[in-house]
């Protein structure tokens, strides 16, 4: 069984909610699919729970879709500074403060140690037993509606149980009071996925894992893509140091788009992780229209 973790419940005066910074995000459970099998307990968990047999990320056909923009991303230097296109959000986290990036939610850090472009990176650590949301992040709040949306960030795997999954960088959409959907790039079953799901009326009501054949590393930068289009096709691509794992890939009929928030870091830990998961973010890059 599939199940949700975090979803945004919307309403039109949430709408200004949004704009005002108030996080509208809670905990959910209970998300099923008919297409996959759930080997956990909590959040959009394992959506396969073999990851020797991936929902649909053997096939990949490259020519379907074309590169993603951003994902020859520079490696050192002011980020932001340097792409030759302004998008909507752009995050090196090399200046400012926490509250520049939106709002804290759980204890994120500014840390040195580890940065994809010197100086600083995001540092989010989630443990293994902890109570409550299981989240560690940045919200981002946009006051629009996306037909489609395509972002790419890098990051760093300092530790996490590969036997539970961590959601990431996650795209939360609210239709309206009674509708949210949302996608997240994830890492379930120890390999890259790219997940969606929705709920109605409050509860989850469908969600589907795409899991791919690559493995998460650990201890080293990993450049990620991802782009969702709503219209004129209703397809995703996901890629991973530049190599397509999925391309053009239908979304479930479910999935809508709504007001756009971003979230960036630790979106969940599943439940039952025996050890904290420790990641960097770096270079967050988000566009739409």
């Amino acid at each position: 069984m599939v199940k949700a973790g975090r979803v945004l419940l919307a309403a039109v005066a949430a709408v200004a909610a949004v704009t005002a910074g108030c996080s509208l995000l809670v905990a959910t459970d209970d998300l099923t699919s008919p297409n996959v099998s759930d080997g956990g307990s909590d959040a959009i968990d394992a959506r396969s729970a073999d990851a020797s047999s991936p929902t649909d990320g053997g096939t990949i056909d490259a020519a379907l879709d074309g590169p993603i923009e951003g994902g020859t991303d520079a490696a050192v230097g002011p980020y932001c500074a340097s792409l030759a296109k302004v998008p909507k959000l752009c995050f090196d986290f090399d200046t400012g403060t926490l509250s520049d990036f939106g709002a804290a939610v759980g204890s994120p850090m500014l840390d040195t140690a580890q940065a994809k472009s010197p100086p600083r990176s995001l540092l989010v650590k989630v443990d293994g037993n902890a109570p409550g949301a299981r989240t560690n992040e940045v919200e981002h709040q946009f006051a629009d509606t996306p037909t489609a949306y395509d972002g790419s960030f890098e990051v760093f795997v300092d530790s996490y149980d590969a036997t539970h999954a961590v959601e990431l960088v996650t795209v939360i959409l609210a239709a309206d009071a009674n509708h949210s959907c949302q996608t997240d790039v994830s890492i379930r079953g120890g390999v890259w996925t790219f997940d969606e799901s929705c709920t109605a009326n409050g509860a989850p009501s469908m969600g589907a894992g795409h899991q791919s054949m690559v493995a998460a590393a650990v201890g080293r930068w990993v450049h990620v893509d991802y782009a969702v289009s709503f219209a004129p096709t209703r397809t995703f691509s996901f890629s991973v140091d530049g190599a397509p794992l999925f391309s053009a890939t239908p979304l479930i009929p479910q999935l809508t788009s709504g007001v756009a928030i971003l979230l960036v870091g630790i979106a969940y830990l599943e439940v039952g992780a025996t050890s904290p998961a420790t990641v960097h973010i770096d270079n967050v890059r988000f566009d739409y229209q």
